[in-house]
């Protein structure tokens, strides 16, 4: 039902007709800015999709760069001076001194209990299960949506962390 019933029953019919025909075109010009508005939306949620999956990319790609020096405990150890020639190649100094001074590896016996958010709590800051593999940390099981790892665990993350933002850090700094 029109607004203006009343006014458009007492309209010559020409004059109706001319009225029918502004209705129509100015509703088809609302329902194509609204169409077009739709479509921008959308347009724009695809970029921020895109623009999100190409930064997780490049963040992935950035971390396997970083993570590759400090997730091969077989190719360096801890309580010697051998270091494999490939990775001294690749690797500045600096990030081979920060890995022989790694603390070894625990025993990781007993069931996981130590969950995502317990690590970031103790962190004061959020981690993702993605940035945690690419330290070289699997979760050792998931319980409903959880990640869990070991307790044994943490002092290693934290060290693993500390090298990641140090090499960053000498990164940026070269």
């Amino acid at each position: 039902m029109v607004h203006d019933a009343a006014a458009l029953v007492l309209k010559a019919p020409d004059d109706l007709a001319f009225l029918i025909a502004v209705r129509k075109l100015d509703e088809e010009t609302r329902l194509n800015a609204e169409r077009e508005r739709i479509r921008a939306e959308e347009a724009e949620k695809l970029q921020r999709q895109q623009d999100e999956a190409a930064r997780k990319a490049a963040e992935s790609a950035q971390n396997q760069a970083v993570a590759p020096a400090f997730i091969a405990p077989a190719a360096i150890k801890t309580d010697a001076d051998v270091v494999d020639a490939e990775i001294v190649a690749r690797a500045p100094e600096s990030v081979v001194q920060l890995f022989r001074a790694a603390p070894a590896p625990a025993e990781r016996t007993g069931t996981p209990t130590l969950k995502l958010g317990t690590i970031a709590d103790r962190l004061g800051f959020a981690l993702t299960a993605d940035f945690l593999k690419g330290l070289g940390f699997e979760p050792a099981a998931t319980e409903r949506r959880s990640c869990l790892f070991h307790e044994a665990d943490f002092g290693l993350i934290c060290a693993a962390l500390v090298r990641h933002i140090e090499a960053l850090q000498s990164k940026a700094a070269a």
